[in-house]
């Protein structure tokens, strides 16, 4: 069964205070009336600015699950940082773990992908591999910016949005972050 499973989610989802966006938004600290609504608005523009940049902003592991050894594949997300292990069922229905040295991960092209150096013979695949920045002081501020302004645009227009409504800025803010994907 091939797939792609979130193994450990980010540390926190907290790339911007509730805090922070307060101030941004000039809402005095001790009202706490919307705090809870303030990190679902945080939370909504992790999201979409992830979907965006079509990368995940916090440290995350994923495990991409294949039935097969493949020579070379594309891996299923982009922005991915290291991969921290390969392993498999042999020919006798054993687990085993690929030593580094029977594959390459290639990390810094257009296309991320691994390739395997004569792949054994194997089923049940996994890839696990880690993505995003590693705590919340790496994220660039740009990126942090970018949430605060999607988050109050959030916060101030609470009615239904059309599909062809834009931020340009929260866009723009994030632009040079934003990883593309080449076939």
């Amino acid at each position: 069964m091939e797939g792609l499973v979130l193994v450990t989610p980010p540390q926190t989802n907290l790339v911007v205070s509730v805090a922070d966006t307060k101030q941004h938004l000039r809402i005095e600290a001790d009202f706490t009336d919307d705090d809870t609504y303030i990190q679902n608005c945080i939370d909504t523009a992790v999201a979409n600015l992830e979907t965006y940049m079509n990368r995940h902003i916090l440290n995350q592991s994923w495990r991409f699950i294949l039935d097969i050894f493949p020579l070379t594949i594309k891996f299923p997300v982009v922005g991915v940082t290291s991969v921290t292990s390969v392993t498999y069922t042999d020919i006798n229905g054993e687990s085993q773990e690929l030593s580094n040295e029977n594959y390459i991960a290639d990390m810094y092209s257009a296309v991320q992908s691994i390739t395997f150096v004569n792949p054994p013979s194997g089923s049940n695949v996994q890839i696990n591999f880690n993505c995003g920045y590693i705590d919340t002081a790496s994220v660039p501020m740009p990126i942090k910016q970018a949430i605060m302004v999607l988050a109050a645009f959030y916060y101030r227009n609470r009615l239904p949005l059309t599909d062809n409504v834009k931020l340009d800025t929260a866009e723009a803010l994030v632009y040079p972050y934003r990883l593309l994907e080449f076939e």
